[in-house]
């Protein structure tokens, strides 16, 4: 996007909005995926289904609302029925939108093995952001991010977090290998 801004606190010394961005972005998408639990009628009651799917609707509303402007981009009211009516596909839509480019998975190594390989600060924080952007499903990335938080709170240091990321990096990529050799 063209517009570019910063956020400040009191608290933190640094600009805030890629942190912003990455946290809201993690709300949107988890919001997206309870819409298509939500809207399984077989799950719930009808009723439960609806109350459900009335409380992601006020959610969505101001959860896409501040991911648009954190991402410098046009919010449209739109933006909350495109994941109440495509959930992860219209999450990933709403990215694409907001300029926030999705990754294939071999981008997404490379660029988080390039962030190992630097200081912690700045790259911790492009590390969340690259995380909220990966629209691949693969469970050890929640491994990564788990650790990666562990780093964020101050419960592992950032010597012993680089090798263990680089594992489970290699694991990922092991995986997709398998997976690609299986076709």
């Amino acid at each position: 996007m063209d517009q570019s801004f910063e956020i400040r606190s009191s608290v933190f010394p640094h600009d805030m909005s890629r942190w912003c961005s990455e946290k809201m972005s993690s709300v949107v998408l988890a919001l997206a995926r309870i819409a298509e639990v939500g809207s399984d009628q077989t799950v719930a009651s009808e009723a439960t289904s609806q109350a459900i799917r009335d409380e992601l609707c006020s959610a969505l509303y101001d959860a896409t609302k501040m991911l648009a402007f954190s991402c410098g981009a046009q919010w449209e009211p739109s933006d909350r029925d495109m994941i109440l009516e495509n959930g992860v596909l219209g999450y990933q839509e709403l990215q694409a939108r907001y300029g926030q480019r999705a990754f294939s998975l071999v981008d997404f190594i490379n660029r988080f093995r390039e962030l190992l390989a630097g200081e912690r600060s700045p790259n911790r924080t492009l590390m969340h952001d690259l995380l909220s952007r990966a629209s691949f499903e693969e469970p050890l990335l929640r491994t990564l991010e788990d650790e990666l938080d562990r780093v964020t709170m101050g419960e592992a240091d950032w010597e012993e977090f680089v090798p263990r990321a680089l594992g489970i990096l290699e694991q990922v990529q092991e995986k997709a290998a398998g997976r690609q050799q299986a076709r």
